[in-house]
Protein backbone atom coordinates (compact mmCIF):
# COMPACT_ATOMS: atom_id res chain seq x y z
CA UNK A 1 0.00 0.00 0.00
CA UNK A 2 1.44 3.38 -0.97
CA UNK A 3 2.04 6.03 1.62
CA UNK A 4 -1.06 8.11 2.33
CA UNK A 5 -3.42 5.31 1.31
CA UNK A 6 -5.65 3.85 3.97
CA UNK A 7 -6.78 0.29 4.23
CA UNK A 8 -10.48 -0.20 3.58
CA UNK A 9 -11.85 0.14 7.09
CA UNK A 10 -15.50 -0.26 6.07
CA UNK A 11 -15.49 -3.56 7.95
CA UNK A 12 -14.66 -1.68 11.13
CA UNK A 13 -17.71 0.58 10.93
CA UNK A 14 -20.94 -1.09 12.02
CA UNK A 15 -23.88 -1.05 9.67
CA UNK A 16 -26.98 0.61 11.13
CA UNK A 17 -29.56 -1.71 12.66
CA UNK A 18 -33.13 -1.41 11.47
CA UNK A 19 -36.15 -1.68 13.80
CA UNK A 20 -38.49 -4.44 12.61
CA UNK A 21 -40.84 -4.55 15.59
CA UNK A 22 -41.17 -3.64 19.23
CA UNK A 23 -37.78 -4.38 20.79
CA UNK A 24 -36.65 -6.21 17.64
CA UNK A 25 -33.88 -5.05 15.36
CA UNK A 26 -32.50 -6.43 12.14
CA UNK A 27 -28.71 -6.29 12.20
CA UNK A 28 -27.27 -6.38 8.68
CA UNK A 29 -24.18 -8.43 7.87
CA UNK A 30 -21.27 -7.56 5.65
CA UNK A 31 -19.69 -10.08 3.32
CA UNK A 32 -17.30 -12.16 5.37
CA UNK A 33 -19.10 -11.61 8.68
CA UNK A 34 -20.47 -15.15 8.72
CA UNK A 35 -17.02 -16.58 8.01
CA UNK A 36 -15.70 -14.68 11.04
CA UNK A 37 -18.58 -15.87 13.19
CA UNK A 38 -18.07 -19.46 12.04
CA UNK A 39 -14.36 -19.19 12.87
CA UNK A 40 -15.17 -17.75 16.29
CA UNK A 41 -17.65 -20.57 17.02
CA UNK A 42 -15.09 -23.17 15.95
CA UNK A 43 -12.59 -21.64 18.37
CA UNK A 44 -15.24 -21.64 21.12
CA UNK A 45 -15.85 -25.34 20.49
CA UNK A 46 -12.10 -25.96 20.69
CA UNK A 47 -12.00 -24.16 24.05
CA UNK A 48 -14.88 -26.38 25.18
CA UNK A 49 -13.01 -29.52 24.11
CA UNK A 50 -9.91 -28.36 26.00
CA UNK A 51 -11.96 -27.56 29.12
CA UNK A 52 -13.51 -31.04 29.00
CA UNK A 53 -10.00 -32.53 29.29
CA UNK A 54 -8.88 -30.44 32.28
CA UNK A 55 -8.67 -31.85 35.82
CA UNK A 56 -11.09 -29.23 37.21
CA UNK A 57 -13.81 -30.50 34.88
CA UNK A 58 -12.99 -34.15 35.60
CA UNK A 59 -13.19 -33.54 39.36
CA UNK A 60 -16.53 -31.75 38.98
CA UNK A 61 -17.99 -34.58 36.91
CA UNK A 62 -16.74 -37.19 39.36
CA UNK A 63 -18.15 -35.28 42.35
CA UNK A 64 -21.55 -34.93 40.65
CA UNK A 65 -21.57 -38.62 39.76
CA UNK A 66 -20.71 -39.62 43.34
CA UNK A 67 -23.52 -37.45 44.76
CA UNK A 68 -25.97 -38.86 42.21
CA UNK A 69 -24.97 -42.43 43.11
CA UNK A 70 -25.19 -41.82 46.89
CA UNK A 71 -28.84 -42.42 47.79
CA UNK A 72 -28.47 -41.02 51.31
CA UNK A 73 -26.80 -37.81 50.11
CA UNK A 74 -29.36 -37.37 47.34
CA UNK A 75 -32.26 -37.93 49.73
CA UNK A 76 -30.75 -35.49 52.22
CA UNK A 77 -30.30 -32.82 49.54
CA UNK A 78 -33.84 -33.34 48.26
CA UNK A 79 -35.29 -33.05 51.78
CA UNK A 80 -33.30 -29.85 52.36
CA UNK A 81 -34.46 -28.35 49.04
CA UNK A 82 -38.09 -29.29 49.71
CA UNK A 83 -38.02 -27.79 53.18
CA UNK A 84 -36.27 -24.66 51.90
CA UNK A 85 -38.94 -24.29 49.21
CA UNK A 86 -41.70 -24.73 51.81
CA UNK A 87 -40.12 -22.12 54.07
CA UNK A 88 -39.66 -19.64 51.20
CA UNK A 89 -43.30 -20.05 50.17
CA UNK A 90 -44.43 -19.46 53.76
CA UNK A 91 -42.27 -16.35 54.07
CA UNK A 92 -43.66 -15.17 50.72
CA UNK A 93 -47.15 -15.41 52.21
CA UNK A 94 -45.98 -13.40 55.22
CA UNK A 95 -45.89 -16.40 57.58
CA UNK A 96 -43.08 -17.14 60.01
CA UNK A 97 -41.53 -20.64 59.99
CA UNK A 98 -42.29 -22.69 63.08
CA UNK A 99 -39.54 -23.50 65.56
CA UNK A 100 -39.76 -27.13 64.48
CA UNK A 101 -39.26 -26.16 60.81
CA UNK A 102 -36.30 -23.96 61.71
CA UNK A 103 -34.76 -26.72 63.83
CA UNK A 104 -35.29 -29.32 61.08
CA UNK A 105 -33.79 -26.96 58.48
CA UNK A 106 -30.72 -26.32 60.66
CA UNK A 107 -30.23 -30.06 61.26
CA UNK A 108 -30.57 -30.93 57.59
CA UNK A 109 -28.22 -28.11 56.62
CA UNK A 110 -25.60 -29.33 59.09
CA UNK A 111 -25.90 -32.93 57.84
CA UNK A 112 -25.52 -31.80 54.23
CA UNK A 113 -22.56 -29.54 54.97
CA UNK A 114 -20.71 -32.29 56.86
CA UNK A 115 -21.30 -34.86 54.10
CA UNK A 116 -17.91 -35.65 52.50
CA UNK A 117 -19.38 -36.08 49.01
CA UNK A 118 -21.23 -32.78 49.26
CA UNK A 119 -18.02 -31.06 50.40
CA UNK A 120 -16.19 -32.55 47.41
CA UNK A 121 -18.93 -31.29 45.09
CA UNK A 122 -18.82 -27.76 46.51
CA UNK A 123 -15.01 -27.70 46.32
CA UNK A 124 -14.94 -28.96 42.73
CA UNK A 125 -17.65 -26.46 41.72
CA UNK A 126 -15.65 -23.60 43.23
CA UNK A 127 -12.48 -24.68 41.43
CA UNK A 128 -14.31 -25.04 38.11
CA UNK A 129 -15.95 -21.62 38.54
CA UNK A 130 -12.51 -20.07 39.17
CA UNK A 131 -11.27 -21.65 35.94
CA UNK A 132 -14.27 -20.33 34.01
CA UNK A 133 -13.72 -16.84 35.46
CA UNK A 134 -10.14 -16.97 34.15
CA UNK A 135 -11.44 -18.03 30.72
CA UNK A 136 -13.96 -15.18 30.79
CA UNK A 137 -11.23 -12.68 31.73
CA UNK A 138 -9.02 -13.97 28.90
CA UNK A 139 -11.87 -13.51 26.40
CA UNK A 140 -12.49 -10.02 27.77
CA UNK A 141 -8.80 -9.20 27.37
CA UNK A 142 -8.92 -10.45 23.78
CA UNK A 143 -11.93 -8.21 23.10
CA UNK A 144 -10.14 -5.20 24.61
CA UNK A 145 -7.02 -5.86 22.52
CA UNK A 146 -9.21 -6.28 19.44
CA UNK A 147 -10.90 -2.94 20.10
CA UNK A 148 -7.52 -1.21 20.40
CA UNK A 149 -6.07 -2.79 17.26
CA UNK A 150 -6.44 -1.01 13.92
CA UNK A 151 -5.12 -4.03 12.03
CA UNK A 152 -7.64 -5.65 9.73
CA UNK A 153 -7.33 -9.39 9.95
CA UNK A 154 -7.67 -11.40 6.75
CA UNK A 155 -10.72 -13.64 6.48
Amino acid sequence: MASGERADDSRLRPLPARRVGPGCFLIPFRAGDMDERDRMLEKAQEVGRIISQLPEYAYLRAARREIDEDRDATELLNRLRDLQSTLMEAVGRGEQPTEEQEREFAELQEKVQTNARYQALISSQANFEKLMERVDRAIGEGVRKGEESRIILPT
